[in-house]
Parts: structure tokens; sequence; C-alpha cells
């Protein structure tokens, strides 16, 4: 049996910061804020946290949440690309990528126990470690450092979607594959074009053609 790596929060989450190659995530703006919370929350519970905390590697298509199943887990992700997508009636459309250094999480839903109304799957291989809400609650119930990192992330991924949102339901699919070209430019190096397609709700050939058109115009 393999022994578990060592989870070293604060560096993981500084190197992802750090890392161009990486899209900036709704985290980005107030992490270099929080990293100290972070450091904080290790001293005060470095031996907690490497238990409470499993390590986990997945292929590709690996479905980490079932749609209309009770949220478990916080997962952070160390490597790799995944994605959460909603059922429609012409099958299922990408809402959100996540990536190296980023949480996914649903504790309220947890807390209200409320089923999952997304699927969470793996895009690539994915290198991840995961957290059940039971022992995320132990955490915010018993160190402060822990209470103020979620609550300034809940916050921010709240203006995060708030913004998104706002932004997919007002543009042109040519503009929001222009907003997404000039915003999140590492997405179209990280992510297949049939991923990016459904993201931004055309075809695979309508998304082709954007970036044809783009191309030319260039």
């Amino acid at each position: 049996m393999k022994k578990q790596p060592r989870l070293d929060l604060t560096e993981l989450l500084n190197r992802c910061h750090r890392d161009p190659t990486i899209p900036k995530t709704f985290m980005s703006e107030y992490l270099p804020l929080l990293l100290p919370r972070f450091s904080e929350l290790e001293i005060l519970a470095k031996h907690e946290l490497q238990q409470l905390f499993n390590f986990h590697r997945c292929k590709r298509q690996t479905c980490l949440q079932k749609i209309d199943k009770p949220w478990s887990h916080l997962w952070l992700i160390e490597k790799g690309i995944a994605c959460s997508e909603i059922p429609t009636s012409q099958g299922n459309v990408i809402r959100e990528f996540y990536f190296p250094g980023q949480f996914v999480s649903n504790l309220n839903a947890y807390k209200i126990n409320r089923r999952s109304r997304v699927q969470i799957k793996a895009l690539t291989k994915l290198s991840y470690w995961s957290i059940h809400y039971s022992d995320v609650l132990y955490c915010l119930n018993t160190y402060q450092p822990a209470r103020e990192i979620i609550e300034q992330f809940s916050c921010c991924y709240n203006e995060w979607q708030n913004e998104l949102l706002l932004c997919m339901k007002s543009l042109t699919p040519k503009e929001h594959y222009l907003y997404l070209k000039d915003h999140f430019p590492q997405y179209f190096l990280l992510i297949k074009l049939r991923y990016l397609a459904s993201y931004l709700k055309v075809s695979d050939a309508t998304l082709y053609r954007l970036m044809s058109e783009d191309e030319d115009g260039e």
C-alpha cells in the first residue's frame, strides 16, 4: 500500500496561484491576502489536517459528485482539470471549470441536506485532496482562521458567479467567445474545444467558425 503524500496546503495554493499557465479563478483576487490565514491554520491544526484530508488520483471522466446525490466532500485540486455539468434537454452542459489550487465545494447544500443539481467530473487525469464536510464543520467550529477563510471565499465565490452568469446572459456567442479569449486565454491551451463549446453553449462547428473568423480578422 502506497504511503499518502503529505499535504502542504499553503505551499500548494501559493504555487498554483503564481503559475501563469493556470487561469484565474474566484480565489485569485483574495488568495494572497488569505495565505497568512492558511499558514496559521496549518500551524494550529497541522497533524489534524494531515489526517482529515485524503489524497486521490483518478482517470479522465471519473465522476466525483453525481447529480441528485447528497454532497459529502470538499475537494482541492492539485493537478488536472475538472468541471461541473448541469442537465439540459440537449444533454449535460458544462457550467464551470476547476483548476489546480482551487477548492470545489458546496458546504451550504450539505448543511441543508440538499441534493446536488450538478455533476462534478474529471476532464483530465486528476490528482486531488478530499475532506468530508463533517470534518470541515469541525475545523470551522474549532479554528478561527478556518472561519475567516470560508467567510471570505464564500463572498468572493458569490461575486464571481454573479459576474459570470450576468456575462453569459447578456453576451452573444461571439461576444462570449471573445470575452473568454481576452480574460481566460489559458482555457484555449488547456481545455479541449468540445468542452469549451459546451461551456459557451454552442456547437463544436460554431466554435470552430468563431475561432476561424477571429483569426481571419487579425
